[in-house]
């Protein structure tokens, strides 16, 4: 029956020009073993649901007890997320892009970071979906894009300067009538140069329908460059290419670790190379940690490179050293 479910649920959707197909998680609670009455079994049905999701999405879970004690840690973060939210206990790094044509450092990524008095570093991957999906991510994403453009106007030098830095957006704000206004708000409070600030979005803005292209070319307006993070692992790869007007292409670390080892991974690379360059995009690969990778992308023209081979994400303070040298 629940496969039944999700077949039918998944059929498609015409809205407007576009086509969907809808997805869902289903978690199921059994009468009594799961629960004796209808509070209890709902939140059993919840956990389970929770667990279908962090399966994988579109599939079910049946209720197990385990799912209880996790529910309860779940809830207790998101406690803790609010109280950070409020307390301002975040914190920026940065990761050094490197250009394959200079060795200079070219751009940084602004990384969100959280550490927890009790729990210690909590990582972007554990708090960024709940942020997401109890709505506090706009808000956590206008602190980061703020204090991103702030610090890259505070920089003064000859290289630093003309640094670009790149702020990670989450596809949420795209349906945030206020965002393009938000980070208008941002530039002007700032005085960072627009040309300098780059938004990287996930494929899965294309799922928003028409918002995410006109907020899209609202910021390109501005003279903000976007950037498709991790692309080749979303759903619609060449739609997002034809549909959004971007500066730039990230190559997901999953095809760069196999780079030296997988003749596989080095075509398809070399593909999303050519094809980046021939639409007039800049590419840079993410995770690069050997010489190797990057002598492989050096020789596909790859652009620019960021990865533990070069520099983890560091504190503010640690870009001037790193922006001074020349790292190959």
């Amino acid at each position: 029956g629940a496969n039944r479910c999700l077949k039918e649920i998944h059929q498609p959707v015409e809205l407007g020009t576009q086509t969907v197909r809808p997805m869902a998680s289903l978690g199921i609670a059994l009468f009594p073993k799961d629960g004796s009455d209808m509070q209890q079994l709902l939140k059993a049905a919840d956990s389970a649901m929770y667990a279908a999701k962090e399966a994988g999405k579109h599939r079910y879970a049946f209720y197990i007890p385990e799912l209880t004690t996790q529910a309860s840690q779940r809830l207790a973060l998101e406690q803790q997320l609010r109280v950070a939210v409020d307390n301002n206990d975040f914190t920026l790094h940065y990761q050094p892009q490197i250009s394959l044509s200079s060795g200079k450092v070219t751009g940084v990524e602004a990384l969100i970071r959280w550490h927890h008095a009790e729990l210690g570093d909590i990582p972007p991957s554990e708090f960024i979906n709940l942020a997401e999906r109890i709505g506090l991510i706009q808000e956590i994403g206008e602190w980061v894009l703020e204090t991103a453009c702030r610090q890259a106007a505070s920089w003064h030098h000859d290289a630093l300067d003309q640094l670009q830095v790149a702020v990670n957006i989450s596809a949420i704000h795209f349906t945030d009538l206020d965002f393009v206004n938000m980070v208008t708000r941002v530039l002007n409070t700032t005085g960072i140069d627009p040309k300098r600030l780059e938004i990287e979005v996930t494929e899965s803005v294309i799922q928003l329908g028409d918002n995410y292209s006109i907020t899209c070319q609202q910021l390109d307006a501005l003279g903000i460059k976007v950037a498709v993070d991790d692309f080749g692992t979303g759903y619609s790869s060449l739609a997002v290419l034809k549909q959004l007007p971007i500066d730039t292409l990230k190559v997901d670390r999953l095809f760069i670790k196999d780079l030296q080892h997988e003749a596989k991974s080095t075509v398809l690379v070399g593909t999303i190379i050519g094809m980046a360059q021939a639409l007039g995009y800049k590419v840079v690969a993410e995770g690069a940690e050997t010489l190797e990778q990057i002598q492989i992308l050096r020789g596909l023209g790859c652009h620019q490179v960021q990865g533990y081979y070069f520099s983890p994400p560091v504190p503010a303070d640690q870009i001037p050293s790193l922006v001074s040298k020349v790292h190959f």
